[in-house]
């Protein structure tokens, strides 16, 4: 009796893995999915994995290692491309995994959004062994994924995180932007039919855009690129730091299911966390009085200098007035980030840093195989508190 009872709950729990997610769109000034059903994304960013930043992985620090272009071809100047590449491979396949999907379902959030780079399509496996890994894990645990081009040709900003700060230059030449076209044509085309992904984050901090409207007509021929292969996805567009009410009004462009996206931080010392949100969210709703337009904040946290309590006022907020986030982040891997804001999961005090220049092969792959999430410690207060939400 106890195998049949254990057997029907296996059953249960599996068939209710595999049911599929319900399609989202945006509805009014939110988001719903598909049977009319109000829907609030509650994200977290797997951030550092397939866009990776230095100050988020366990490599000794280095004046020429600065970001993923510096850091893959470091390793390929000492062992060539090849044994390289199965660096770069076994660090993927360690640092995220099955678990940590698991981790973030179990945590309370209902969405990942995915920062990776387009580097990945010019590699030997290619940017959908990748996406599809992703994908696949989000499906498994009942989790939907937003896709977000981190990282695009030419690179949008001359930050470390767009995988190589030594460009900005996407913005300069037309055949970046036909690079990307395409590659969102491709990413659109293959996941048309995927529910679970419930979007595609156009680019990632466009802070180079040379005016507004530049950035708006370069998001129109995105658009227009992906509403070729795909008409049912929501697509997300961000600000770059220029301000929502630079933002274009939807309408004027034609789009449809189309949700503006902010990102935000507070890096001058300054203790108004929780007054600065605020007044983000409250430019929001006024802007939302004038036009209708559905809002998602990309990305938040009050680190590196804010409290635990400004966090949690923060969150509180965003929940109490049902703001559709995305935290950053899901796991870090520097020491020193003991308790630290910026991740639920952070690594060990005993843990010992890659060094790229040198470190043997051989040393390196045992380095990478003790960055499981199993070996990292939980921030248990950060986790109860994004638990507080509505899922």
């Amino acid at each position: 009796m106890k195998k049949l009872v254990a057997f029907l709950i296996f059953c249960t729990t599996f068939l209710a893995a595999q049911e599929p997610l319900a399609w989202l769109s945006c509805k009014d000034a939110g988001f719903v999915d598909e049977h009319a059903k109000p829907f609030i994304f509650r994200g977290i960013n797997i951030g550092s994995w397939l866009a990776e930043e230095m100050w988020m992985i366990p490599i000794v620090n280095s004046s020429t290692i600065k970001d993923h272009v510096s850091l893959w071809k470091a390793f390929e100047t000492r062992f060539g491309y090849d044994k390289m590449d199965e660096i770069r491979t076994q660090f993927r396949y360690t640092w995220i995994q099955d678990q940590d999907f698991a981790n973030i379902k179990a945590a309370g959030f209902n969405t990942v959004r995915l920062p990776f780079l387009y580097d990945l399509s010019n590699e030997p496996k290619g940017l959908f062994h990748w996406l599809d890994y992703a994908v696949d894990l989000a499906k498994k645990h009942g989790l939907y994924i937003i896709l977000d081009m981190h990282g695009v040709p030419g690179r949008q900003s001359d930050s470390m995180h767009t995988g190589d700060s030594d460009k900005g230059q996407f913005f300069e030449e037309r055949a970046h932007l036909e690079t990307t076209c395409k590659l969102w044509k491709e990413i659109a085309s293959r996941y048309k039919n995927c529910p679970n992904v419930a979007g595609y984050d156009l680019i990632n901090e466009p802070m180079n855009a040379p005016s507004k409207r530049e950035l708006y007509k370069l998001y129109d021929t995105l658009y227009k690129a992906i509403r070729s292969e795909d008409s049912r996805h929501i697509i997300f567009i961000q600000d770059g730091y220029k301000g929502l009410t630079s933002l274009p009004k939807l309408k004027d462009y034609k789009w449809l299911n189309v949700a503006l996206s902010s990102h935000h931080y507070v890096f001058d010392g300054s203790e108004e966390h929780v007054e600065r949100l605020s007044d983000h969210l409250k430019k929001i709703d006024l802007m939302k009085k004038e036009v209708q337009f559905s809002h998602y904040l990309g990305e938040f946290n009050v680190a590196p200098r804010g409290s635990f309590t400004a966090l949690e006022a923060c969150v509180k907020m965003l929940h109490q007035k049902q703001i559709s986030y995305s935290f950053w982040s899901y796991k870090i891997g520097r020491r020193g980030h003991k308790n630290s804001l910026w991740a639920i999961y952070h690594a060990p005090g005993n843990q010992k840093n890659i060094d790229p220049t040198r470190d043997s092969y051989r040393t390196i792959l045992k380095k990478i195989d003790q960055l499981k999430t199993k070996n990292y410690e939980r921030n248990r207060e950060l986790i109860a508190l994004f638990a507080q939400g509505e899922r």
